[in-house]
């Protein structure tokens, strides 16, 4: 039921945790809308994002809890398109948000 989730970050000793509720028929990994993997993101030396990976099945909910500092507002702005992440992969409903952002 709930999303395949690593440590979001550990930045500054915040960690932020996501967590996702979906349906007992949310299907399987390869039914992924969201998929995240090894997200980081660099502002200047310090890291916002390190090595976020986490999969958001159809249908599932998704919420970022964590202190301000985390990465909350940095991985949502990977995720859609408006900033490209410094390394890693996000795909939404199998569309690259780096390659075809405005798709």
């Amino acid at each position: 039921m709930a999303a395949d989730i690593d440590t979001v970050n550990e930045n500054a000793n915040a960690t932020a945790i996501a967590t996702a509720v979906g349906t007992e028929s949310a299907g399987a990994a390869g039914d992924a809308m969201i998929a995240v993997q090894d997200l980081t993101h660099y502002y200047g030396p310090m890291p916002a994002v390190e090595n976020v990976n986490f999969t958001v099945r159809r249908g599932e909910i998704l919420g970022f809890l964590g202190p301000n500092g985390a990465g909350k507002t940095t991985t949502m702005r990977i995720l859609t398109g408006f900033m490209p992440p410094t390394r890693g992969r996000v795909t939404v409903d199998g569309y690259d948000v780096v390659e075809k952002s405005l798709e």
